[in-house]
């Protein structure tokens, strides 16, 4: 069997063309798997990061930004998803109060939803996908997030 492929299609639907389907809305993931005859199963609370890791990591395929919903970011039309994580991006390129003011505006705006998570679990998440990007430690971002 070849290598899993898939398909990230804008909006809020990732489709994997060799393991299934995963339709990814802010509170449900429908997931089917091929030559399956039970109904797709629903997921309560989705936790995109781990949603993210589990279909990024298989792939050299691009992987979702943490705490990124996407449904809420094309609810809002803001901006398209590739303008929002080039946004994303340069938040985390800049200083601590840079990305810290990026959150909160956009937690605000429930298009990046932290779930829970303290400040800590924040930042190391942060620091694990920006690892390129984010040159300062905790104790400088806690100060301004």
């Amino acid at each position: 069997m070849g290598r899993q492929r898939n398909i990230y299609v804008a909006g809020n639907y990732i489709a994997s063309q060799t393991f299934g389907t995963y339709i990814a809305h802010a509170e449900h993931v429908h997931t089917s798997q091929p030559n399956e005859t039970s109904e797709p199963r629903i997921a309560e609370d989705v936790d995109y990061e781990e949603l993210s890791s589990s279909t990024g990591s298989q792939t050299n395929g691009p992987e979702l930004y943490p705490f990124v919903v996407p449904a809420k970011l094309a609810e809002l039309k803001l901006y398209s998803m590739a303008e929002f994580e080039q946004m994303y991006r340069q938040a985390a390129e800049g200083d601590a109060k840079t990305l810290a003011t990026f959150l909160k505006k956009y937690s605000d705006l429930r298009v990046l939803n932290t779930q829970g998570k303290n400040k800590k679990q924040i930042f190391a998440i942060l620091q694990d996908f920006f690892s390129d990007e984010i040159h300062y430690h905790y104790n400088n971002f806690v100060t301004y997030f």
